[in-house]
């Protein structure tokens, strides 16, 4: 939401910054409670998930960074 607030407010620095902290700390934090929750009978639950895709998320958000990190505006 952050993101999204600051790409309205055409701030494209503020939405790039808030995106890579979406992307490095969030799903560090998903990544490990994941690890946390998956031992016993649980072990592999998480194995074809498509309510949240997790991947699709990540995959979605480098793109956005990608084409935020070529913008005439950020280089400048």
């Amino acid at each position: 939401m952050r993101a999204k607030t600051a790409l309205v407010n055409e701030d494209k620095k503020e939405c790039l910054y808030n995106l890579n902290m979406a992307l490095c700390k969030s799903f560090a934090l998903t990544d490990t409670g994941k690890e946390i929750a998956s031992v016993g009978k649980w072990k592999e639950w998480y194995r074809g998930e498509k309510k949240i895709n997790f991947p699709e998320v990540r995959e979605k958000l480098s793109d956005a960074i990608k084409r935020i990190e070529k913008s005439e505006e950020v280089k400048k």
